[in-house]
């Protein structure tokens, strides 16, 4: 007896495809919330915005004479920190073709896809310029300057090596008293705020068990509400900074970064913010959709003082 089935009718046995296409895995941009200063009261409209800032005057160190009127004193001059904003964007355009022919709908993809490089690229470019020196920095100042007050280098060019090279407890303790010398003002309440690579909060949380004291702290040291979150891993609060792991503190030439701020550390000018722009369907045949986004905006360090830049090395 002849049996038919799936051997017999190929052609009706077909491959089937999902029609839900899922995205890639996407870390959460966060960069952005940080520029804490902006224009206030702007002349008038430019490419560059120029911020300034009052210096104080010196301290007086004699009393006054009683017979004889004060010496008035002059201002001193005003710091300037300036910023440029740029023009960014992208577009895609998709044919007529494609969308009546595509087995799942291209249309929510685009925007979601657009939407999401928007944000991701804005990140990247606050993220550089929150750990690159500041462009049209102080007067009288050099890079060297800025690289000495507010940062630390544990590679230097890669002559440190192994974990000699890592974070350590001490590298966070001495960027908390560089921001509290400087009389920089914390982010969150008491705290300051420290973003790095999980890779490099590895290094940190794992030296208690080399080390003892003088680094993370073991749980079981502390007596107080919420010790369960910190056999859970959250990384919390130390030595006065509020930690934040996050894969988009990206790594530079295979070293990593650490960034501990407090207020001020970064501006922001927006001449508009980025929006989506939907194009006109200009062709003869009216085949071709384009959808992108724009922005014209720009970033800079604004007070040096206030961003600590560790670079450093991972043993992940």
């Amino acid at each position: 007896m002849a049996d038919t089935s799936t051997s017999t009718l190929t052609n009706l046995i077909q491959t089937a495809y999902d029609k839900y296409v899922q995205f890639n895995l996407r870390s959460e941009p966060m960069f952005r919330k940080f520029a804490d200063v902006r224009p206030v009261d702007v002349t008038n409209p430019g490419a560059t915005v120029v911020f300034q800032l009052h210096n104080d005057l010196s301290r007086i160190s004699s009393p006054l004479t009683e017979t004889s009127d004060v010496s008035a004193v002059a201002l001193n001059n005003t710091n300037k920190v300036q910023v440029t904003v740029n023009e960014y964007g992208n577009a895609v355009t998709t044919t007529e073709r494609l969308a009546l022919e595509s087995l799942s709908a291209i249309d929510p993809a685009v925007a979601d896809m657009l939407s999401y490089n928007m944000r991701d690229s804005f990140d990247a470019l606050v993220y550089q310029t929150l750990v690159g020196l500041a462009t049209g920095r102080f007067a009288g100042t050099t890079a060297d300057d800025e690289t000495t007050v507010n940062g630390e280098d544990k590679t230097v060019g890669g002559t440190v090596t192994g974990s000699d090279a890592q974070l350590k407890a001490a590298d966070i303790r001495k960027s908390v008293a560089r921001l509290r010398a400087a009389s920089v003002q914390p982010r969150d309440g008491a705290f300051y705020v420290g973003m790095l690579h999980p890779d490099t909060s590895f290094d940190l949380r794992s030296e208690a068990a080399a080390s003892g004291a003088n680094v993370w702290r073991e749980p079981h040291t502390y007596t107080e509400a919420g010790v369960g979150n910190i056999w859970n891993g959250e990384v919390g609060v130390y030595e006065g900074v509020k930690f934040i792991e996050s894969p988009r503190v990206e790594t530079v030439s295979g070293d990593h970064k650490v960034i501990v701020m407090g207020k001020q550390a970064l501006l922001e000018a927006v001449s508009y913010e980025p929006k989506t722009v939907i194009s006109p369907i200009t062709d003869k045949l009216m085949r071709f959709r384009s959808v992108g986004y724009k922005g014209l905006l720009g970033w800079n360090v604004y007070r040096p003082e206030a961003r600590y830049v560790i670079t450093c090395e991972s043993s992940i």
